[in-house]
């Protein structure tokens, strides 16, 4: 990696492409193809490095022609976020970060239908905060204009808005200002957030997959009863991108905190064996309040609480809930307070 002094800097530091991080797309190729041609295309005042996302790093430090360019990955992204002067990326949320620069952002995005299709996005691209370029030609043409500083007053514009919107404190004192309000008196305009109230009880609920609709309808008849509109109510369920769970969350983000679950269990053999028993001896069981592992013995049950509050901890950490309403009909820790199995509390 190198980079000259006095040369304006360019990075370009795109996501991963692929379904699944345990095996993202080798497109080292594309990437040695866009370093190149950039730096070709921008000559001796701009220097351009390549910052790629952790899950391909593997792939690019053995390519000799990305050896100069390539930035480390154990540098600091916002460190080096702070000597960039021009950030290209496609769907990386690395620009926010940026953001709080308020320097030139382009958006390199040839395969955009592709990825919208297989991976989706949160925000369309023609509303980003920077110059948008489908294809190579687009792309040096946008990036010269962002060193030379022509980018549209409309470009400008919508960062600094989007900047407002996303990042209003980041600035170069909000390290001092978090310092200072932990450790020693906060300036009298530090604004400060309760993200709890004590008062407010804490109620989880959790559902299936919410692409379920049947789910989906349980878990917006239990969240928006009227004795919980005062309670601080998180829903957990299974992530989907299918359109009746996009749905169902919008519907669902008004009364409650929405926190998809991710990962699978971490156990052994043994305790999946142990916690699909339970499962079934639960639905199995007339009255919620059986005790539904009473077939399993005692050195069966502390394996198993074990293995739930493992999980547990995994998805949760130490958050202490008043009431958990299982929509799911599922096995928990024995350390789990009050729990409804119905769709009413």
């Amino acid at each position: 990696m190198r980079a000259r002094e006095g040369a304006q800097l360019v990075l370009f530091a795109p996501t991963w492409r692929g379904e699944s991080t345990n095996r993202p797309e080798k497109d080292v190729e594309s990437l040695r193809s866009v370093v190149k041609s950039l730096r070709e295309s921008l000559g001796e005042d701009c220097d351009v490095l390549l910052k790629v996302h952790q899950f391909v790093y593997k792939q690019g430090i053995d390519d000799p022609e990305l050896a100069d360019v390539l930035v480390p990955n154990d540098v600091n992204t916002n460190e080096l976020l702070a000597a960039v002067d021009v950030l290209v990326t496609d769907y990386s949320s690395v620009f926010f970060d940026y953001l709080a620069e308020d320097r030139p952002l382009v958006f390199y995005v040839p395969d955009s239908a592709e990825y919208e299709d297989g991976r989706g996005l949160y925000y369309s691209l023609d509303s980003l905060p920077g110059e948008r370029a489908d294809c190579e030609n687009e792309l040096f043409t946008a990036v010269q204009r962002a060193v030379q500083g022509t980018q549209s007053p409309e470009i400008v514009a919508r960062r600094r808005e989007w900047a407002t919107k996303h990042v209003p404190y980041s600035d170069t004192s909000i390290t001092q200002r978090v310092v200072d309000t932990v450790f020693r008196e906060p300036a009298a305009d530090t604004r400060l957030v309760t993200l709890r109230d004590p008062e407010r009880k804490r109620i989880l609920v959790r559902s299936r997959a919410l692409k379920d609709p049947e789910a989906g309808r349980a878990v917006i008849d239990v969240v928006r009863q009227p004795h919980l509109e005062d309670c601080d109510v998180t829903v957990s369920f299974s992530p989907s991108k299918d359109e009746t769970a996009v749905e169902t969350m919008k519907a669902l983000e008004d009364y409650c905190r929405l926190l998809p679950t991710a990962g699978a269990r971490v156990v052994t053999r043994e305790e999946a064996d142990l916690i699909e028993r339970a499962r079934r001896l639960l639905r199995q069981s007339e009255n919620s309040n059986d005790d539904h592992n009473r077939d399993l013995t005692m050195q069966e049950r502390d394996s198993l609480d074990a293995a739930l509050t493992r999980d547990w901890t995994r998805l949760f950490g130490d958050v202490e809930f008043d009431t958990v309403i299982d929509l799911r009909r599922e096995p928990l820790p024995q350390s789990v307070g009050v729990v409804s199995r119905s769709a009413v509390s």
